[in-house]
């Protein structure tokens, strides 16, 4: 009910919140929490995913929170937070008076001219050798207090870096001096602080400020009255970027872009225009156009999935495709496509299905008003973008959306259209297949079962993130659990491989399995949705038996939580052989066991892979 409050008031704003909307919304969530609670609905509880998020600044935060309150909530999220002040926070948490919170992320929020006002003021005497002296004590504390914080919670940092020293008073020609001086606290902080650090990021505040201009970014009478540096109309562009962090780190980002071809990836109507009409030339109009597709393809690199929905002739379509010389993308940079004369909401929902992804996962452009209304309509689990009328400014407005980041980039992430095209491979084989027993054996799968390595951490770790329908818990791990699992002897991580005719599929598996009392608890399971229906969580749980038996234990025990996506694999213990133990009502589990001795034999058309 509360993230329908804020999508249905969003839809009516038709653009971004500003700061006093924020503060009407955080009212009236607070408003339906106090009835959730005080009259939950029967047999309806109310699930969401806790966040957990502590706050340290050397600024006052509290209008910051109201606002990331309000989009955690948007989210899907049940947000708890906690602020500290930066120069007390060393004692405060030293006795512990953050009673046991155990935060999800950190945000490290720091004014440079608090810390370093040798920078920031003008100090007359001090040498250059003295500045970057103190420059170096000063980043030392914060580095200091940045892995206190790593070692005590065990949970991503996101850091501020330091805004230019606009208001410095100083000579009106020793500007190079002062950026100089900036400079060097800026590489000092990257160096000393990010680089190289697994779970640190950097909030890069300088771009942000520069970005909106500094005489509209403070507000001295807001810093004076609250030691708020910021005018309040700055709040969502700062929160803005710190859910570029915590949608990827709670797999809410978006996998795939789905978008339309006319007056979008060139300007003009083709069936209009005809494909010598159309605007694509690296001249204007055509270059803006031209630069959309290359943004386009950069988006893929980076893993995210391309389709089109187009209402078009597809011959007309594919003539565009083959023969335009300025065509940048190429069909087979798409993992589907839908060119024909149907509803656009109907075909974004069959792409959903052909690549196996949720809705909400998809990201819609469309030049023409009444399909994006329609798309709102009739499928608002899509993120649909409104565009502006400027084509020019198509690049920037899909820049400016936070749902395409990740906190890492993987291998995979950049093959991940040419997985996509094997998978469309096999779709096709399979249709064309007389049994699917012939179609798995067509197929010539090849499997590597192995325990967790350097090299499979990261993806690893962006499977539990993001993964959502073959998935037997749905249980998020930040990446500095998961590397507290790899340290305990209680704990096993096992990947998946897989290679079939078609191609190197990549690590499309992953499993944490806690040992209790020689019982094999399997923590999390699940299978890219790529590979869903190949019947790989047989081969899966085949190699778990076996490396269980390996280790004599007594049992496996898996554990099934249900979501609201992955019903696909809510038979697959029952499916296995595996016997139906408890129900836990008050937590929504199913537990399953399997006593090992002999686990079935992977099919005999799933071969091992020889690395």
């Amino acid at each position: 009910m509360i993230r329908e409050l804020i999508l249905d008031y969003e839809a009516k704003k038709k653009g971004k919140l500003c700061f006093h909307d924020y503060v009407l919304l955080e009212k009236k969530i607070d408003r339906l929490l106090k009835n959730e609670n005080l009259d939950p609905v029967p047999g309806e509880p109310i699930r969401r995913e806790t966040f957990r998020c502590m706050i340290i600044t050397n600024f006052t935060a509290e209008m910051v929170k109201k606002a990331l309150r309000v989009e955690c909530f948007k989210l899907g999220l049940a947000p708890e937070m906690v602020s500290h002040e930066y120069f007390g926070v060393v004692s405060k948490l030293g006795e512990g008076s953050e009673g046991g919170f155990q935060p999800d992320l950190i945000i490290l929020g720091l004014l440079g001219e608090e810390i370093f006002p040798h920078i920031y003021q003008n100090t007359g005497n001090a040498n250059g050798a003295d500045l970057e002296e103190k420059t170096r004590e000063e980043l030392e504390q914060v580095a200091a207090l940045a892995g206190m914080l790593k070692d005590r919670f065990k949970c991503p940092l996101l850091i501020h870096n330091f805004h230019y020293p606009f208001d410095r008073l100083s000579d009106p020609f020793g500007a190079n001096s002062v950026f100089e001086s900036h400079a060097y606290l800026n590489a000092c902080f990257h160096s000393n602080i990010i680089s190289g650090k697994k779970g640190i990021y950097c909030l890069d505040y300088n771009k942000l400020v520069n970005k909106a201009g500094w005489d509209r970014w403070k507000d001295e009478r807001q810093w004076y009255l609250f030691k708020q540096p910021f005018h309040n109309d700055r709040i969502p562009s700062l929160v803005h970027e710190y859910m570029r962090f915590i949608k990827p780190l709670k797999g809410k980002n978006k996998k795939c872009l789905v978008v339309d071809l006319d007056n979008t990836l060139w300007g003009g109507i083709l069936g209009e225009a005809g494909i010598d009409g159309i605007q694509l030339e690296p001249q204007s109009p055509g270059n803006i156009f031209l630069d959309f597709q290359k943004y386009l393809k950069e988006l893929a690199n980076k893993g995210i999935i391309l389709a089109i929905c187009s209402k078009n002739n597809e011959s007309d379509v594919d003539r565009v495709f083959q023969n335009h010389p300025f065509m940048f993308l190429k069909k087979e940079d798409f993992a589907a496509t839908k060119i024909n004369w149907q509803d656009k909401p109907q075909n974004v929902r069959e792409i959903s299905k052909e690549i196996g992804i949720g809705l909400d996962s998809i990201v819609f452009i469309d030049d023409n008003p009444r399909e994006r209304e329609m798309m709102r309509e009739m499928a608002p689990e899509v993120l649909t973008v409104e565009l502006p009328e400027d084509p020019a400014l198509y690049r920037a407005a899909l820049e400016g959306l936070n749902d395409f980041d990740a906190l890492t980039q993987t291998e995979e992430d950049a093959q991940r259209q040419l997985h996509y095209q094997a998978k469309k491979s096999r779709d096709s084989l399979k249709e064309s297949a007389g049994s699917l027993e012939g179609f798995y054996k067509n197929l010539k799968m090849k499997v590597a079962f192995k325990e967790i390595q350097p090299a499979s951490f990261d993806r690893i770790c962006q499977l539990v993130k993001k993964t959502n329908q073959y998935n037997l818990t749905t249980r998020r791990y930040s990446e500095d659990e998961i590397a507290g699992f790899v340290d305990r002897p209680d704990y096993k991580i096992y990947s998946l491989k897989m290679v079939d005719k078609y191609g190197d599929n990549g690590l499309i598996g992953a499993a944490i399995v806690h040992i209790q009392n020689g019982a094999w608890w399997i923590d999390v399971f699940l299978l890219s949705c790529r590979v869903i229906g190949l019947t790989l969580e047989t081969v899966f749980i085949s190699k778990l038996a076996a490396e269980a038996n390996r280790c004599q234990a007594r049992k496996l025990v898996g554990v099934y939580i249900p979501s609201p996506k992955n019903g696909v694999c809510q038979n697959m213990y029952r499916e296995l052989g595996f016997k139906h133990i408890e129900n836990r009502e008050d937590i929504q589990e199913e537990i399953w066991e399997y006593a090992l001795g002999k686990f079935p034999d992977p099919p005999d058309y799933v071969q091992p892979l020889q690395d």
